[in-house]
This record gives C-alpha cells, sequence and structure tokens, in this order.
C-alpha cells in the first residue's frame, strides 16, 4: 500500500529549505565539549555553544546514512530489518511513572517486580518486535533506576531493546553491561541488540547528557534514534508547520554529528512531539496537531532515505483511565502513523499524557496493532481471491457458507479477535458480559501466571551480575541489596 502523504513533494523542499536555513542561519547549540569539537572540525562554524551547520555537511552526511540496518535479538536467535522499505516493526514500553492498576482505576508508583512483569508480557507478545525503556521503577533508589531496568532488560528479555539511561554515567555502564551480552566485538557491532536514543531540548538545543549520548552512542558504534520532543506553543512556534521544520532541523543536527563520528553508522528518525492545551497548561501527546507532526517527520525521514521511528507515543492517550477517548486516540495514532510509512512506531501501554502506564492496555494495543498491519498490507487481488468461478458456481443456490473456498479463506483473510467482542448481546451476556479491560485482565494475568522469563545462560548471567554488581559498588551500593526484588526461580 502506498503511504498516506500529509506533505505534497513542494511542501516537503519548503520544510527542508527551511531546516537547512535554521542550521545555516540560525545554529544549533551544543553542549557538550566533545560534540563541539567534532563539528568544528567537520567544518562547522562554533561560536561559544552554537553550532551553524552548512549546507554541504548535512548532504555529506545524509549520503552516507544507511537506509536500513538489522536488528537481533539478545540470544541471537531472530532478528528483523528496519528501513525506508522494511515492514513495520512495533516497539512497546517506555518511561512512565506510575503504573494503572489491574482495577483500571488506581494509579500507584511501580515496583520492580512489575518491570520483570512487562517483559515477560513483552516477550510474549508477538505484535511487538523491540522494546522502549521500561517504566521507572520506585523500589530502588533514584540514582540507580536508569541502569537497573537496563540491567534487567537484558537479565530477562529478550527482545531489541533501545539503550537507555537517566545520565550520561548510566549510558556508560549501559553500554559495559550490554558488551556482557555481545560476548565478542564483531557481535556487538554486527548484530546489534540495541540501539541509543537521544533527545535534544527545543529549542534547536542539544544538553549536555542529549549531546553525551550521541558522542558516546556513535563512539560505540550502536544504531543512533534522534528523538526531537518538539512542545509546540512552547518550545516551538504555534503552527504545525514551524514545528516540523525546527524538528527536521534538531534531527539533522544530531545525524551531523554521529556520522562525523562514525561514518555510515544507521540511525532511526524518531520524534515524540507534544501539544500545550493553552487552556489548562498541560502537556498533551495526542492532539491531532501533534499526530500531523510525527506524521510529517515520518514523510521526510522518507524524503530523506532513511529509517522512520517515534518515541513513546504511538498507541497513546492522554486520557487518564480506559474509555472511549483512550481507545480513539490510541488507535487513531497507531492507524496513522503506519499509513503515513512509518515503520518503528514505539510507545503502547501509555496513558495520562505519558505519565501512566497499564499492561492492560498494552495488550488491547497490540489487538489493534494487528488490524493496523493488515490494512497497510492491503487487499490481496488474485484469480482466486477474486472467486470468480466460485461465484459463478454458487450465485444459483446463494451459499457460500459450505463452499471449500470460504473453509480455505475465512482463516487466512480474516483476524480473529481474542479481545474484542464479536457475539451476538444475548451470547455475549450468557458468556458473562465481561467488558474489553477484564479480558485484557485475563490475559495478562494468564501471560504472567504461564509464561517463563527468557532467562541469560547462567554462565552469562553470572557475568552480567558480576559486572552489575561493579556498576553498584562503585555507586556505594551492592546488587546483593537487590536481589529480594528479583524472581527466585
Amino acid at each position: 500500500m502506498n503511504n498516506f502523504k500529509i506533505l505534497t513533494e513542494e511542501q516537503q523542499e519548503q520544510i527542508h529549505q527551511t531546516a537547512l536555513r535554521l542550521l545555516a542561519e540560525v545554529g544549533v547549540k551544543f553542549h557538550n565539549q566533545e560534540a563541539l569539537e567534532v563539528l568544528e572540525k567537520a567544518g562547522a562554524k562554533v561560536e561559544g555553544n552554537l553550532v551553524k551547520i552548512p549546507d554541504s555537511l548535512v548532504k555529506e552526511s545524509l549520503e552516507i546514512t544507511p537506509s536500513e540496518f538489522t536488528l537481533y535479538n539478545r540470544d541471537l536467535t531472530n532478528s528483523f530489518k528496519w528501513g525506508v522499505n522494511s515492514d513495520i516493526h512495533l516497539g512497546g514500553a517506555g518511561s512512565a511513572i506510575i503504573l494503572l492498576d489491574s482495577d483500571g482505576k488506581t494509579y500507584r508508583k511501580p515496583k520492580t517486580e512489575d518491570l520483570i512483569n512487562l517483559f515477560k508480557i513483552i516477550d510474549a507478545l508477538p505484535e511487538i518486535s523491540w522494546m522502549e525503556p521500561g517504566m521507572i521503577v520506585k523500589d530502588v533508589p533514584p540514582e540507580i533506576v536508569g541502569v537497573w531496568r537496563f540491567y534487567l532488560r537484558l537479565k530477562y528479555g529478550s527482545k531489541p531493546s533501545r539503550i537507555d539511561g537517566i545520565s550520561e554515567e548510566d549510558l556508560i555502564d549501559n553500554i559495559s553491561l550490554l558488551r556482557v551480552v555481545r560476548e565478542n566485538e564483531e557481535d556487538f557491532f554486527k548484530k546489534p541488540f540495541s540501539i541509543c536514543g537521544a533527545c535534544p531540548t527545543p529549542p534547536l538545543n542539544w544538553t549536555n547528557e542529549g549531546s553525551a549520548f550521541l558522542v558516546k552512542g556513535a563512539r560505540a558504534k550502536l544504531p543512533i534514534s534522534f528523538t526531537p520532543m518538539i512542545f509546540t506553543g512552547v518550545g516551538a512556534p504555534a503552527t504545525v508547520a514551524a514545528s516540523v521544520a525546527q524538528h527536521v532541523a534538531e534531527a539533522l543536527a544530531g545525524l551531523v554529528l554521529v556520522e562525523q563520528i562514525t561514518p555510515g553508522i544507521p540511525v532511526v528518525y524518531s520524534g515524540a512531539p507534544v501539544y500545550m492545551d493553552m487552556r489548562y497548561g498541560s502537556v498533551c501527546v495526542s492532539p491531532i496537531e501533534a499526530l500531523m507532526v510525527t506524521m510529517a517527520h515520518t514523510q521526510m525521514a522518507h524524503y530523506y532515505n532513511i529509517p522512520s521511528g517515534t518515541g513513546d507515543i504511538t498507541g497513546h492517550s492522554d486520557s487518564k483511565l480506559i474509555d472511549f477517548q483512550c481507545g480513539a486516540e490510541s488507535a487513531l495514532s497507531q492507524v496513522l502513523f503506519a499509513l503515513s510509512g512509518n515503520k518503528g512506531p514505539g510507545g503502547v501501554g501509555f496513558l495520562a499524557s505519558q505519565e501512566g502506564y497499564s499492561l492492560e492496555k498494552l495488550v488491547m494495543d497490540c489487538e489493534v496493532f494487528r488490524y493496523t498491519k493488515k490494512l497497510i498490507n492491503g487487499i490481496s487481488v488474485s484469480p482466486e481471491t477474486l472467486a470468480f468461478e466460485v461465484m459463478k458456481e454458487v450465485v444459483p443456490e446463494g451459499d457460500f457458507l459450505t463452499h471449500e473456498h470460504t473453509l480455505k479463506w475465512f482463516r487466512r483473510e480474516y483476524e480473529f479477535s481474542e479481545l474484542f467482542d464479536r457475539q451476538s448481546r444475548v451470547r455475549w451476556q450468557e458468556s458473562g458480559g465481561k467488558e474489553i479491560f477484564e479480558r485484557a485482565r485475563e490475559k495478562v494475568n494468564e501471560i504472567v501466571t504461564n509464561t517463563q522469563l527468557n532467562r541469560l545462560s547462567p554462565e552469562v548471567d553470572k557475568v552480567l551480575d558480576e559486572k552489575m554488581d561493579s556498576v553498584l559498588k562503585r555507586r556505594g551500593m551492592k546488587l546483593e541489596e537487590l536481589k529480594t526484588l528479583l524472581p527466585h526461580n
């Protein structure tokens, strides 16, 4: 299926030229000395922290950026391509700070047990190809949260994962943990398990931390994901077009930096734009205007022939509960991002304007993704699916129900939902009259109760624990002090 284009070719070119002017005339601030040195050596004009990047440097960097790359799971038993023309691959989880409990009404602080259950569920859901950072748990000291959740992800989560951290120190330590799982250098570089995510701070500003993630990630030769978090009306102009142009400029600035450090390094052009509702002063992720920015930056990624993705905004809602608003906003973002050609939408399970997470909503969002993926794959048209001869045979009798063509194709042609109820009203009532949240809760409980964690081999697990212990000791703690939070079997 051809992508839905929210921008005309002329509008794409206008946005591109505006982004180039922003880079060359206005400049982007980098607050990291190594980044400044790399960019100045490459030919950018550096004035203190302000960097003005010429068009030629942008063009040169884009020319060496790959249009696709391959991510491998932790155990090197599976992989997928992420690229301009690849299949769509959904990413799950993200950095929520509160969890909607299983009653569907009460929020609470997430714990390590919740995070481990999340990794178990994500590994069990075939709709999800890769993982975002997990919830920010509150049962460990805040200064180790950024390494704790990546350690747990390596220990219990097998799908490819975005490497993360709350600080530069976290990222450095997480890369050291990752090297335990990728035991040799060739596998570390050529069969990557993680992509390194980095976010600028609008407007046109890469903080020391954001810049350091670019530098350290590129030095480690990890694929890099740029995630501008355009705050329209506050950190960016109030118009969608200007927000997209600024979004492009911030991403291209990061791309130029990493391609100068490691030429040919794979990148993902992501984004997590938000809007301020001026009536309340609230930060909103799900307004249609924010979705339009994501659709536009996806189209610009295709314009530059680089892979596209999103931050933790796919399948997201600003609603605080699992209600109609939640379902409408969550489904709308999935469908629109997929139709625009986004190849790596990430998030799902989020609500409450990116504060909250729900395991039940996660499995509901995956149900939506199955239908979304079927939609973008289009309709299969062939002599057999057109079924002229079948109609010619059956129409005089008027009954296709028992025909062998129906028996062959009804399972191939249709997606049968586990969660959406399609029974008659009477049968629904007779079977218990369950709402979708209750059915989702049952699925979550079934996975958590009956699915085994994807553990490392005992030998690698031991080395990972030793490495984590050394990381924690440097921070004044010991792994032994946290062992009670981990599964015992």
